[in-house]
């Protein structure tokens, strides 16, 4: 890690939540959560976002 690297910057955060509002976008987004994920999803939806957080080691915020 580089000293000057937040160890926050290489965590790969996802939340999921059955209720998802703009409160909670903002506050997901001030701690670096890098996806909401709606819990009532389906698990393909889930596993697509876990596999998107391994493979680029980044994501965009989703509007699930």
């Amino acid at each position: 890690m580089h000293p000057q690297q937040n160890l926050r910057d290489l965590l790969l955060v996802a939340v999921a939540s059955g209720f998802i509002d703009e409160a909670l976008r903002a506050q997901a987004e001030e701690a670096g959560v890098r996806e909401l994920i709606f819990k009532a999803d389906e698990v393909d939806v889930f596993c697509v976002v876990v596999q998107r957080l391994l493979i680029r080691g980044e994501s965009e915020p989703t509007e699930q």
